[in-house]
């Protein structure tokens, strides 16, 4: 078992990770890379979830925003004592 210096990968992908390789054979090395490129692949992936997540939470609280004013104005149209309930509205 050779111990080497620490080697670093990039896997294209922007992210360049440290790590210390203990190299018995290529299999090892082409094992290493594989995990480090799904590796780098999941955490690419978290952040775009991340990231539509809050997008979405966002549109949510906005939705919300908008249904609550919604409310709010038939509350206070039905509240109104403006127009009686038995009369007919100017276009009938």
């Amino acid at each position: 078992m050779i111990l080497t210096e620490p080697t670093y990968f990039n896997l294209s992908f922007s992210i360049v990770r440290p790590t210390l390789a203990i190299v018995e054979s290529d299999d090892q090395q082409d094992a290493i890379i594989r995990l480090e490129s799904r590796l780098t692949y999941l955490e690419r992936h978290i952040e775009e979830q991340d990231r539509e997540i809050y997008r979405q939470s966002e549109q949510l609280l906005k939705l919300t925003r908008e249904s609550e004013n919604l409310r709010n104005r038939l509350q206070s149209m039905a509240d109104a004592k403006d127009m009686p309930s038995d009369e007919r509205p100017p276009h009938y």
